[in-house]
């Protein structure tokens, strides 16, 4: 497995999104998760109105936190971006928007007003401001660099790789739960009959676009011959990791959340990478992260501006550890793959709206 970390890290950048003439302005460019609570009847019914735009698409979705259905996705209308602001959606009637279990979104327009808020209209007279819950721009990651390289599960890190028998030659097909992906599976050492395993998914780069397939999330779990004292394991976890974000009250279980800026941040905060880390996060009574709930399925929310999640759970008995399960995620990396892949979605629907009103019925 190779790491051409250095051109990694200059070619991402120059693929994530456009040039633009001024980078200082404010711009949509990238995700933007806004509070829709107060209008879900304007689009549709949803908590968040989730936005992405890029060189290579645009999406933009209304979605709730908790309960599936309801809501809407939407392409942006050509020629409306101007960097601050954008059109999405059709002016189609209800009837020809909704496809099956899709709807697309009537026409409505952002506008960035510069002070953490955007302005949304649509028809017939809806025009009101509403709070940017998080905005998370391209930024280029090195995987090169901490905190990616003190995370290491038996020799394998989150990054670049190279097609080999570690990972699969295919991506996983895309369907309506899940987005395509490719395994990534590498056993690292044993004890006795237990083996040390690293387990994955892989971005491919004709997704991304970027050079390389990319492994953004990965789980291991490490055996012992026999006990380590729990003292012992847990000073050798904080030696190799530093200081967590949060730690369980049994000593037991760590995490630790990394901003875009490769900066360890504590959950709760004002953070990017903790505001959308919450959605993700399952706490307990005083704040503690007592989970982290990967989710693997089509959600529009997740820990986008976090470069690095990581949970450390030690197993065994009350005498010691003898074993341990970790996962560190890129949130950055993973949307970067999501996204990409829901841009051909609402695309999708209007090509059969068109069809549609291209028919002619006939009457024999």
């Amino acid at each position: 497995m190779t790491r051409p970390a250095i051109l990694f890290l200059a070619l991402v950048a120059a693929t994530a999104a456009a040039p633009t003439a001024n980078a200082a302005q404010p711009s949509l460019d990238g995700i933007t998760i806004i509070d829709f609570k107060s209008a879900q009847q304007v689009l549709a019914s949803g908590d968040y109105l989730v936005v992405f735009v890029s060189s290579r698409g645009t999406y933009a979705a209304v979605v709730s936190e908790l309960a599936t259905g309801g809501g809407c996705i939407a392409s942006a209308v050509e020629g409306t971006y101007t960097r601050n602001a954008i059109e999405f959606g059709v002016e189609d009637d209800l009837t020809l928007r909704r496809q099956a279990r899709d709807t697309v979104c009537p026409r409505f327009s952002l506008h960035l007003e510069g002070d953490g808020y955007v302005r949304i209209q649509a028809a017939p007279a809806y025009n009101r401001r509403h709070r940017v819950v998080a905005h998370v721009p391209f930024v280029a990651l090195d995987f090169g660099a901490e905190p990616f390289t003190r995370v290491d599960f038996g020799g394998v890190r989150l990054g670049p790789v190279s097609a080999g028998e570690d990972v699969a030659t295919r991506a996983t097909p895309g369907n309506r739960a899940a987005y395509a992906h490719k395994w990534f599976r590498k056993t690292v050492g044993a004890v006795g009959d237990k083996h040390n395993t690293v387990q994955g998914q892989v971005a491919p780069a004709d997704i991304t676009g970027w050079p390389w397939d990319v492994l953004y999330t990965a789980s291991y779990v490490r055996h012992y011959d026999g006990l380590v004292a729990t003292e012992a394991f847990r000073d050798a976890v904080l030696g190799q990791y530093g200081e967590p974000s949060s730690s369980s009250a049994d000593g037991r279980y760590w995490v630790w959340l990394y901003d875009l800026d490769g900066r360890l941040v504590k959950p709760g905060t004002d953070n990017v990478c903790a505001v959308t880390a919450g959605y993700w996060l399952q706490q307990v009574s005083g704040g503690a992260v007592d989970r982290i709930r990967i989710a693997h399925s089509k959600n529009d929310l997740g820990p986008w501006s976090c470069s690095l999640m990581v949970d450390l759970n030690a197993r065994g008995t009350s005498g010691g550890v003898d074993h341990y399960m970790a996962t560190a995620t890129s949130g950055y990396a993973m949307a970067m793959s999501h996204f990409h892949q829901r841009i051909a979605e609402p695309l999708a629907v209007m090509e059969k709206m068109q069809a549609l009103k291209a028919s002619t019925p006939e009457f024999r």
